[in-house]
């Protein structure tokens, strides 16, 4: 059997050898599923990986890297990474909501010497929607469809840019009136509602004149969730913060 190791004579220069790259992984330990590991430096993609944290031995990964500059970034959370990612480029099909996400972005490092260690820190990138529908008997809520829909269909996930498209996401209430949508981080301003009652148009809002009037940051480094209350005739929202405090409320026009 031949064993081939990494390893330079004392007799060459060693800045060309490659030192090895320990990232840490102690801070993703209460996501579920695997966390994708995506490194490059100017010469293209040093690794490409998904460690799977409930197999994996020890809370780290390791890499060879080459002296000089490089980045790497980390994400968590994508049901289907193969397919929805391209380039360090998260994307939302049209019809789906976003994906319970999670990223570490690019960090820009050095590898100097024969080892260096960062650690990974997630921020949450995805901002659980619920809304409540009130003033409609049970028996009218399967009646009425509600779509939010934006220009924002993504994110890249080195620099956490919003991606431009097309996203829309539709559901029914249940019978007590409630429903839930998973956004991606808003770029563009134009998040709006639609409440549908037997296939027309009962009310629109500008969901983002909403927010912003309630102060909610879309550039906070960890997305809160939203909690909107709507009525046939107008509508009423609350901030839902931490441990579900009332943040807020404001009774637009429609």
């Amino acid at each position: 059997m031949a064993v081939v190791t990494m390893s330079c004579s004392i007799k060459e220069d060693r800045m060309p050898c490659p030192g090895r790259l320990e990232i840490g992984l102690d801070a993703c330990v209460s996501l579920t599923g695997g966390v994708h590991l995506d490194g490059w430096n100017d010469g293209g993609t040093l690794f490409d990986k998904r460690v799977d944290l409930s197999r994996d031995m020890g809370n780290a990964a390791e890499f060879s890297v080459p002296k000089g500059p490089f980045s790497y970034c980390a994400w968590f959370g994508l049901s289907d990474s193969k397919n929805d990612v391209k380039q360090r480029c998260y994307s939302i099909p049209f019809g789906k909501e976003c994906d319970p996400l999670y990223v570490s972005s690019a960090a820009e490092l050095v590898m100097a010497g024969e080892y260096l260690r960062d650690e990974v820190v997630p921020h949450r990138q995805h901002c659980v929607m619920t809304l409540v529908v009130t003033g409609l008997p049970q028996d009218r809520m399967r009646d009425l469809l509600i779509g939010v829909s934006s220009s924002t269909a993504g994110m890249r996930l080195d620099d956490l840019s919003p991606v431009q498209g097309e996203f829309l996401a539709i559901r029914y209430p249940d019978e007590s009136g409630y429903l839930s949508f998973t956004l991606p981080r808003q770029g563009f301003g134009d998040l709006r509602a639609n409440l549908y009652d037997n296939g027309r148009v009962a009310a629109s809002y500008d969901l983002t004149a909403l927010l912003d009037s309630l102060g909610y940051d879309w550039t906070a480094d960890d997305l809160q969730d939203i909690t909107l209350e709507f009525s046939v005739s107008s509508a009423s929202a609350s901030i839902i913060m931490g441990p579900w405090e009332d943040g807020g409320s404001l009774t637009p026009t429609a």
